[in-house]
């Protein structure tokens, strides 16, 4: 629908559904044994394809120039890309040597995790593409891979507005999914589940990480968002559900 009111062509991409589930469902598997915030992470490695498959299309398509839609609310220190010392105060991308430095910050963190799980090595070949080659449209291996295909992440420069995000998708006729209490990163159920594991693991989700960043800039006060937190800190359990159908795991486990 959203294509057809845009009036723009729709590309599927070429990335194996039975192997993203294989590989996700290997991973939650593995967390409900031992929990671990970078297994959490390693369950959304199928996924970094897309970064890969981007550029791809747009070189196929003689497209010279990426625009993407992220932005710094989005820096996350339970991510495992991110540092302590990662910082949200400035309205500029992450230079090339932070992403150097994020690369080695990952590499790090799986070479640890697969020395505690050697079970992982057999998935070793995805794990390490999707994780270190396309872990984000920024990596060093992408960047270099397709030189000639320029990228930018456009709230970066246009500045981040949520109100103004929300209210186009919702003139162009996009609806929050059915038992989502927040209408960021809404398009993925298995957020869900990564939230239950953060906050089972970390102590905070990602909404909570993403409030409190929009408190440290400014563009949201404390009280906003300890009254958003109640409606969109909930985790749905039929989200959870859901993805646990699709994965074939025990939702118990979730609950």
């Amino acid at each position: 629908m959203l294509t057809k009111k845009l009036n723009v062509p729709l590309i599927e991409m070429n990335i194996s559904k039975e192997n993203h589930k294989k590989v996700t469902k290997k991973m939650m598997l593995l967390w409900i044994k031992k929990p671990n915030n970078i297994i959490a992470n390693l369950a959304c490695a199928a996924c970094k394809q897309v970064n890969r498959e981007i550029y791809k299309i747009a070189k196929k398509n003689n497209i010279a120039y990426i625009v993407y839609g992220g932005n710094k609310l989005e820096t996350f220190q339970i991510g495992v890309a991110q540092s302590k010392k990662s910082k949200i105060n400035e309205l500029k991308e992450v230079s090339s040597i932070e992403r150097i430095k994020q690369t080695l910050r990952v590499a790090q963190h799986g070479a640890s995790i697969l020395f505690k799980e050697p079970k992982l090595l057999l998935d070793f070949p995805v794990l390490f593409k999707a994780s270190i080659l396309y872990l984000n449209p920024h990596t060093p291996y992408l960047r270099i891979r397709y030189s000639n295909i320029k990228m930018m992440e456009y709230y970066y420069i246009a500045g981040y507005n949520e109100n103004d995000v929300i209210k186009f998708l919702s003139d162009v006729g996009w609806k929050i999914p059915k038992n989502c209490n927040s209408t960021w990163r809404a398009d993925c159920s298995f957020n869900e589940l990564k939230n239950y594991m953060f906050k089972k693991e970390a102590g905070l989700t990602y909404i909570d990480a993403y409030l409190s960043n929009m408190i440290r800039i400014g563009v949201l006060t404390k009280e906003e968002a300890l009254k958003r937190i109640k409606v969109e800190g909930k985790i749905s359990q039929d989200r959870i559900k859901e993805v646990c159908s699709i994965l074939e795991i025990p939702v118990e486990s979730f609950t």
